[in-house]
């Protein structure tokens, strides 16, 4: 997951408001902060606040395979990112294999889409 410059700044400001122990500091090469050790999946969950603070809604679906009585598997899964109050000109609905990568592509389109209102 690759925040915008832009985005990432205001992310770090919003996560020390919201977040308090895991507090904005000035980053470097050589300190990282607290939030960025976090596994991917614990920090999807904190961005999915963040961009629906700023009217960025990320939606994850899956899609189910069925065998008669039972899903077996999920076949595949969906990742989009939408701003709320702007006219939907093109759907960024993407097929993935794996949730990681949903996730991920999920946060990089929310990304650039809050990029351009900050």
């Amino acid at each position: 997951m690759k925040l915008t410059p832009k985005v990432k700044q205001d992310f770090e400001k919003w996560l020390s408001v919201n977040y308090h122990s895991y507090s904005y500091r000035k980053f470097n090469d050589k300190y990282d902060a607290p939030f960025y050790k976090l596994h991917q999946s614990m920090q999807y969950g904190v961005y999915v606040d963040y961009f629906e603070s700023k009217g960025v809604i990320i939606d994850i679906r899956f899609v189910l395979d069925y065998d008669e009585n039972v899903y077996t598997e999920v076949m595949y899964w969906m990742a989009q990112a939408i701003q709320l109050n702007v006219e939907v000109l093109e759907v960024n609905d993407i097929e993935f294999d794996e949730l990681e990568q949903a996730r991920i592509a999920a946060i990089n389109k929310a990304s650039e889409i809050l990029e351009t209102q900050l």
